[in-house]
């Protein structure tokens, strides 16, 4: 297999995370890597908003990476309002686990408010 193979096929692996929901009453929620088309429409969701004070945010990464036993995405873009209006507990919950196993760190912050 060239170099070239090798690159296309491990690009489309996906990594799942479970994070447990249970005592908040989700269940056990199951968290995909964002694909490079999903991680720039979440950069310019950040972008075009004031990340830090909206729950948006939060809510279109949540949407981005939930999905089922499949791996099939759980939610699309129409239910990032009904997912901003979650109980703080599991949205925050579930958007840390999700910015975690996403690598999302410092430099990614610190590069969006300079936005």
């Amino acid at each position: 297999m060239s170099l070239r193979d090798q690159l296309l096929q491990a690009g489309l692996q996906v990594n799942i995370a479970t994070v447990d929901c249970t005592d908040l009453g989700a269940g056990k929620v199951r968290l995909r890597t964002l694909t490079g088309t999903m991680a720039e429409s979440y950069t310019k969701e950040l972008a075009s908003t004031d990340y830090r004070a909206t729950a948006r945010s939060r809510a279109v990464l949540v949407q981005c990476c939930v999905v089922d036993d499949a791996g099939s995405p759980v939610f699309t873009q129409a239910d990032v309002p009904q997912i901003s209006e979650w109980n703080r507990r599991l949205l925050e919950r579930v958007f840390f686990a999700a910015f975690e196993h996403n690598q999302l760190g410092e430099q990614q912050q610190v590069q969006l408010e300079g936005n």
